[in-house]
């Protein structure tokens, strides 16, 4: 049926009972959306070139947008007046990337894509483990059911992990089929393993209260890494990363490369932290002589990373369970909320970003620094109250953590 397409109007579209809906866009020839009983939508292109009917797929919906499938429509058929036919040019750059294998493809999307980014090293890993098996085939041989199948290996064990894996496998599989090294987009229509549920765990006193005794097995190294993650209520990869010139005082500034929203962020250190602190630098070579580096390593100065042995040492000796670190930033928030302290304030402290509309520069650096008394009250709040849960009534009372 012919009829002039619209964003609204397919995301609107019924899905068929059976069989199959194929519309044609009176806006641009040629282009061709259809909508199947499975679900599936997809978009397609119809060309006469050189005498002949030619069709082109071009993706599923609505990994591939309309305006998208509009751009592309009209791209291949200027090339059909100028004389070329797109849709051997794209079987042609498939065959040619026979001789490229997924390894070859990985280290492209790496140089020119993740180059750069915050998280290229751990993405790349999870590229590299998840793909193991194919890294020496031939990349235009992978196939959507060589994909589902690694998602839902790694989905009996770790099902977010697999929700994680699946965006990324579809955005490197995109990048790879816009380039031609693909001759479809085999990871558009993989399947997430799981839905998510946003997690409503609140952890008790007395939970707060055992996880803290717990880490004083741990040593002050990654027993003071738990507990400023605890004081703090940062993020766990801003505190692994946390560095002895970030740090200034009792204030902590993360630089806005480390930061989930890119914005630097200053932290108030309550007195339990620097004590923590201070234990730390007692338990290293340099001692109180060290002034850079990451503050809580291992090694040759390397930031600690294996976080899951930490938590299972902690399950043990805590008797908490079905908790993550993450749960040290809801409890802040659940309880200062409790204590009377705003949401506003909460959320600076825990560097969540505001929504509406864009802040002008004036107001970020209001922010940034107007603010910093009410969220460096609210961390001291936050001390007591853990220090009340660890049995230890006074703030500054801390059991120092054994070398």
């Amino acid at each position: 049926m012919k009829t002039e397409l619209t964003a609204i109007g397919l995301r609107k579209l019924a899905k068929p009972q059976k069989g199959r809906v194929e519309l044609t866009d009176t806006k641009s020839r040629g282009l061709s959306f259809r909508h199947t009983a499975k679900g599936e939508m997809s978009w397609s292109v119809r060309l006469k070139v050189h005498g002949r009917d030619r069709r082109f797929q071009l993706g599923l919906y609505p990994e591939v947008t309309l305006s998208a499938a509009r751009i592309a429509c009209e791209k291949m058929r200027s090339e059909v007046v100028a004389g070329k036919d797109p849709v051997k040019d794209r079987r042609e750059a498939s065959t040619q990337a026979i001789g490229l294998t997924v390894a070859d493809t990985l280290d492209l999307y790496n140089d020119l894509h993740l180059s750069g980014s915050k998280y290229q090293e751990r993405r790349m890993r999870m590229f590299k483990r998840a793909l193991k098996a194919h890294l020496k085939r031939p990349v235009s041989d992978l196939k959507q059911s060589d994909l589902q199948r690694m998602v839902d290996v790694v989905a009996r064990d770790a099902p977010i992990a697999a929700n994680r894996l699946v965006s990324e496998l579809k955005h490197f599989t995109g990048w790879a089929f816009r380039r031609g090294y693909l001759e479809a987009h085999v990871g558009a229509a993989l399947e997430k393993p799981t839905k998510e549920k946003p997690r409503d765990r609140i952890l008790s006193f007395e939970e707060i209260g055992a996880i803290w005794h717990a880490t004083e097995a741990l040593g002050p190294m990654v027993g003071g890494f738990v507990r400023v993650l605890m004081l703090t209520g940062q993020r766990r990869g801003d505190v692994a990363g946390m560095r002895w010139e970030e740090i200034e005082g009792n204030r902590w500034e993360i630089p806005s490369t480390r930061t989930k929203n890119a914005k630097p962020h200053i932290v108030h250190l309550s007195a339990s932290v620097l004590e923590v602190l201070a234990d730390v630098k007692d338990a290293e070579p340099q001692g109180a002589a060290r002034r850079k580096g990451v503050v809580f390593s291992h090694g040759a100065g390397n930031e600690i990373k294996t976080f899951h042995r930490y938590k299972a040492t902690l399950d043990s000796l805590s008797g908490v369970a079905d908790w993550t670190f993450h749960d040290f930033r809801t409890a802040f928030a659940s309880h200062c909320a409790e204590s009377g302290i705003s949401e506003g304030i909460v959320d600076r402290v825990l560097n969540h970003v505001a929504g509406g509309s864009q802040v002008s520069a004036i107001a970020r650096v209001y922010q940034r620094s107007e603010l910093l008394a009410p969220r460096a009250q609210a961390l001291d709040r936050w001390e007591s109250i853990v220090l009340r849960a660890s049995g230890d009534a006074e703030a500054g009372k801390v059991v120092r953590l054994a070398t």
